[in-house]
């Protein structure tokens, strides 16, 4: 067993001068991670996160793509992490410039359909495809089109039971490019399916993004979907109207600046705070978590397995990972934070994030929620960061008012869209 790391609370007055599916909030009050997607010390602008660029890139080289119906060749420009984008692409910035597909039009006429291929796995070469789609989507849109969580899964071929569909174009002159891809999860009975859709830049406006929702909902186990757009894209609206989609639930990712004064955190007397020790503490983080987020129709149905999974992630540092207890080591409450884009090739300086920040609902009303979070906040600031953010549904009035009245602004909006059976 290790022994949990103490918080030591120091005088950050004077922050360091360098410092851009996510975080959403229970109506109890509490916060939680849905991915995705980052950010840096003064918040870039669009027009500035668009301009950045890396040098030319490498020349092309060749992989082989397995389909089941046949053996498709696409080239691609080499890199030496080939799946850096799923993890940039959650991140609302534009990740280092990882160069397109080699060879793709910078617009294309349309003369037939996308032949569109489903996989519950896919291969190593499907997920180096993916993951260029997802960086020319980022740098063209300025935000990333893939939640955290498929993201996440996406480094390891996906999580069954949920569906990858790859929409392949191939003009006979370029050879088969992924066009667009969908992530179909069809995991929640009572909620219904959900997608996230992407169609790269060149081979938009030719309907693609149509014939993709069309085969998505074909798929699905009752003709119910849930269709997620980031960044609040005209073209996303436009398509989902268009389908019989309404928009159902709005999601607001809020920003606030380190180098502002930060309050003492005032705890009660009878509560401690300490780091989340790896191995030990999994199981109570989960029952307190899910009792937080009960209702919530994502961050209330995580299991061991789901904290594990991101305990394997790079970016993980329980250092930065709090637990609220009472003097007879009961689970109160926590706030786990996360940063983005320290040393791990994104290009752009790193942000925090409130990741997730719950309170089990029996401890509610005794002013741990602000508490928790201006703690996990000047953790941040002392790993040399001055911005942060996090992700909260718009009806979620109470934690609204609680993150302004700690200086966070709304900053983007993800929406989704319902359209029933």
């Amino acid at each position: 067993m290790h022994k949990p790391q103490p918080l030591l609370e120091r005088d950050q007055s004077e922050p360091p001068a360098k410092g851009g599916n996510t975080s959403t909030v229970a109506p109890s009050g509490s916060t939680t991670a849905a991915g995705g997607r980052a950010p840096t010390g003064a918040p870039l602008t669009r027009n500035e996160q668009r301009s950045s660029r890396a040098p030319s890139p490498a020349p092309c080289r060749s992989h082989t793509v397995e389909s089941s119906s046949a053996r498709v060749r696409t080239s691609y420009r080499s890199s030496a992490t080939p799946v850096a984008a799923l993890a940039a692409a959650q991140y609302r910035i534009v990740p280092p410039a990882m160069p397109p597909l080699c060879g793709r039009p910078s617009t294309v006429r349309p003369v037939a359909g996308l032949r569109i291929e489903r996989r519950s796995r896919l291969s190593p070469a499907e997920v180096d495809a993916v993951g260029r789609l997802v960086t020319e989507v980022t740098e063209a849109d300025g935000v990333g089109p893939l939640s955290e969580h498929v993201l996440l899964h996406l480094r390891y071929g996906g999580d069954l039971p949920a569906r990858n569909l790859l929409g392949w174009y191939d003009d006979g002159s370029h050879g088969a490019m992924l066009a667009a891809y969908g992530h179909l999860d069809v995991t929640d009975p009572v909620e219904g399916a959900s997608a996230e859709v992407t169609v790269a830049p060149a081979y938009r406006r030719a309907g693609y993004g149509r014939q993709l929702v069309e085969a998505l909902l074909a798929d699905t186990p009752d003709g119910r979907l849930r269709l997620w757009a980031h960044g609040q894209h005209p073209a996303a609206a436009a398509l989902a109207s268009s389908l019989g989609f309404r928009r159902e639930r709005t999601l607001w990712q809020l920003r606030r600046g380190l180098d502002a004064p930060l309050p003492a955190p005032e705890l009660p007397a009878d509560v401690a705070v300490r780091t989340f020790v790896v191995g030990q503490d999994e199981r109570a983080w989960t029952e307190v978590n899910n009792r937080a987020f009960a209702g919530h129709p994502e961050q209330g149905h995580w299991t061991v397995a789901d904290l594990e999974l991101r305990e394997r992630e790079p970016w993980f540092d329980p250092a930065g990972f709090f637990l609220a207890e009472q003097a007879d080591g009961r689970l109160l409450g926590f706030h786990w934070t996360k940063v983005h884009g320290a040393d791990d090739g994104h290009g752009h300086a790193p942000i925090g994030e409130v990741y997730v920040l719950g309170v089990d609902p029996g401890a509610q009303g005794r002013g741990l929620g602000p508490a928790l979070t201006l703690i996990g906040l000047r953790y941040l600031r002392s790993r040399g960061l001055s911005s942060v953010l996090l992700y909260v549904d718009d009806t979620n009035t109470g934690a609204i008012r609680l993150y302004e009245r700690l200086g966070f602004t709304r900053w983007d909006v993800d929406v989704s869209y319902g359209r029933d059976g």
